[in-house]
């Protein structure tokens, strides 16, 4: 008896008209199946990067596009200040960018050696030549997480929650960093809320849902920051 498969390399799409889903035919260079990376759209394309890699076992930090009109894998050959391998980070979209921050990380590199690293690094994934870069970025930077969520509203990206193992905690805070001005800053909101370790955000026009695995769903409206 094999080994039952606990990820997958499939591509899925939700159709919110028909609420149907739908597997399409994929070519190209496919990614081999992972968890814990991350997605996001520039573009006509979407770009997948970092998570486990099932098969080899190890980290990853390459980058593939996904061109969602033929539905064609593409490696992406980065140059430039590359992340280390990670899982569980958050990457989002602004203007041409991926924008990519915190995950876990291992100190023996692609090796999951139970030696865990929490990056609190900025990364910008320029998808028009495929080169990383690192901006130098000022003000009280947020812990370095995994599984926490993220989102971009107005040139500012918003990041919410998350969990840092060597340092046993849960954090149900919010920060903003400038994306223009690259800077960092806590985000004071007022109410109650809840946190948990697995979040998802959802940024729509000024309104962020924040939808965690415990039944409680959080609205946060980034507008309050002006």
């Amino acid at each position: 008896m094999g080994i039952p498969q606990l990820v997958s390399e499939h591509v899925y799409t939700f159709d919110v008209v028909s609420r149907c889903w739908h597997r399409p035919k994929v070519t190209g260079t496919l990614p081999l199946a992972r968890d814990g990376h991350s997605c996001c759209v520039v573009g006509n394309c979407m770009y997948l990067f970092g998570g486990f890699e099932e098969e080899s076992m190890e980290f990853s930090n390459t980058v593939y596009s996904l061109n969602l009109t033929t539905f064609r894998w593409s490696f992406c050959l980065a140059s430039g200040e590359e992340p280390i391998w990670r899982d569980f980070h958050s990457a989002t979209a602004w203007r041409d960018y991926m924008i990519v921050f915190g995950g876990r990380s291992d100190e023996a590199g692609p090796i999951h050696s139970a030696q865990e690293l929490y990056d609190d690094t900025i990364y910008m994934f320029d998808t028009r030549n495929n080169r990383w870069s690192v901006p130098k970025v000022t003000g009280p930077l947020p812990v370095g997480r995994r599984s926490h969520c993220a989102f971009e509203h107005k040139d500012r990206l918003y990041i919410f929650g998350g969990f840092n193992s060597n340092l046993g905690t849960h954090y149900n805070d919010i920060y903003m960093y400038n994306i223009k001005k690259k800077r960092w800053s806590p985000f004071k909101v007022g109410g109650g809320y809840h946190a948990f370790v697995e979040d998802l955000a959802v940024a729509k026009t000024v309104t962020a849902f924040i939808y965690s695995e415990a039944p409680v769903l959080t609205l946060l409206s980034p507008t309050c920051s002006h």
